[in-house]
């Protein structure tokens, strides 16, 4: 059994820069129980849980913070949690069946309120939006693995996942009021409970075809109840082992995502009174990845990796008339835009980076890893120009490791000491066209413009 505790004020009380003055707090805990084996197999139980949250205050803001305003108050919480039973059956020595069960739940809640009047007596705040998402997944999850020479090892099995969203999300900016109170009277973006079945076959072959060469190839299927889409992925991988240690291997896949649900269920109004979801038919949107790697092992207990790759995506969601929105976007804020009507799987992007790695496995009471990732994010609205996408930090590089004391007379005791340094890029923003959000009463981007932020993500724990 382990647990974790937020680590993070520390930052602040070095003084280093994260972007905000505000603190995320996180805790979680993880076991494990094993059962042993029996004549049914082996059986094991497992899980996960975790929370967190974050608060962006306006009067704790500086000129410099970049998620806070202030003139408003905002807060996020999530919390998730993991419940699974495994399964593992022998058959026979070459074969095994592996059967996971399990049950899980998580929930992302944020609110934003404003200030009006503010540092005046007639001073009063409201709330202008709410975002409450609460997800149920049940999965099982089989698989036959079976060996049937020294060169030619088979798999082949079925996941099945069942969610049930239950999402309500709630608007107050620039919306009417229509009771003359004052305050913009709310919009319902989302109010639904409703739940969605994929399933999931798959089947791969590893064959080794000489001592040096290893060739694995695979097939997987989607299928999303929903809206009936249906996918087929091909996969293929090829290892050389062309000295002792050394090992080049080159990669590719096809791999297809289902759309965010509150996408595909978010309702438009088509007439007055009359609400359709024009966004449910949508396809998944499809990236085709390329890798090429180089592994070394340094010693007994050293591991090297130089991996460089290219994706291009397509079928990504985007609006039917020109503009710079698409679906990649979503994920960098809390929350789903609710605006985004009639989308057509007509955008475009790509990703490609080189990712380097330098592994000290745990021996001698301690372990160490270092990885740095160099990459560029690119997508297409239907506007056609070629942007930055949210994600785009261009490098991220993370430092970790721990070592274990032994104490107690017999040394079958220990305390361990863990830590872990990270840092990344800034982040790309479009900037406000003042003028044209004071006339019109609604933020206003200017699109044309897409500048990169020179912030630093830094994070220490222990």
């Amino acid at each position: 059994m382990g647990a974790r505790y937020s680590f993070v004020s520390l930052v602040g009380n070095l003084g280093l820069d994260i972007g905000t003055n505000a603190t995320p707090n996180y805790r979680d805990i993880a076991f494990k129980v094993n059962f042993g084996n029996s004549r049914a197999g082996s059986f094991s139980l497992f899980g996960i849980g975790g929370s967190s949250d974050i608060e962006f205050l306006n009067d704790e803001i500086d000129e410099n913070d970049l998620f806070a305003a202030p003139d408003e108050d905002s807060s996020a919480d999530s919390q998730f949690g993991v419940l699974g039973l495994r399964h593992n059956f022998v058959l026979d020595n070459n074969t095994y069946w592996r059967t996971v069960i399990a049950a899980s739940n998580s929930g992302n809640v944020f609110y934003q309120d404003r200030y009006v009047n503010q540092n005046t007596p007639e001073e009063y705040t409201f709330q202008i939006s709410s975002f409450d998402n609460n997800t149920n997944r049940y999965s099982i999850s089989s698989y036959l693995n079976r060996k049937f020479s020294a060169k030619l090892t088979g798999r082949a099995g079925i996941l099945v996942e069942r969610e049930v969203f239950n999402i309500e999300s709630i608007l107050r900016d620039n919306t009417p009021d229509l009771d003359g109170d004052g305050i913009p009277d709310p919009f319902v973006v989302y109010d639904f409970e409703e739940g969605a079945t994929t399933v999931q076959p798959f089947a791969q072959v590893q064959y080794r075809f000489q001592p040096k060469w290893t060739l694995n190839v695979g097939l997987h299927g989607q299928y999303l109840d929903l809206n009936d889409n249906v996918a087929l992925e091909p996969r293929l991988a090829l290892n050389w082992n062309f000295l002792p240690r050394h090992t080049l291997s080159i990669g590719y896949g096809l791999h297809q995502q289902t759309q965010p649900i509150p996408i595909l269920l978010l309702k438009e109004e088509v007439t007055d009174g009359v609400f359709e979801e024009t966004n449910r038919d949508l396809k998944f949107t499809r990236s085709n990845h390329f890798v090429l790697g180089y592994d070394v092992k340094l010693g007994n207990a050293w591991r090297g990796k130089l991996e460089t790759y290219y994706q291009a995506i397509d079928r990504v969601p985007v609006e039917s008339f020109p503009s710079s929105f698409s679906v990649l976007n979503i994920g960098a804020d809390f929350g789903f835009p609710d605006d985004v009507f009639g989308l057509v799987n007509e955008g475009t992007g790509y990703n490609t980076g080189v990712e380097m790695t330098l592994e000290k496995f745990y021996s001698n009471g301690y372990y160490g890893l270092l990885t740095a990732s160099i990459f560029d994010s690119k997508y297409e609205g239907s506007d056609g120009v070629e942007r930055n996408t949210v994600f785009n930090n261009g490098y991220v590089f993370n430092i970790l490791g721990g070592k274990e004391f032994k104490i107690g007379k017999d040394k079958r005791n220990a305390i361990t000491f863990d830590t872990k340094f990270t840092t990344a890029g800034g982040r790309y923003y479009t900037p406000v066209d003042l003028q044209a959000s004071q006339s019109l009463g609604r933020e206003v981007f200017l699109e044309k413009k897409h500048l990169a932020c020179s912030m630093t993500i830094t994070s220490v724990g222990m």
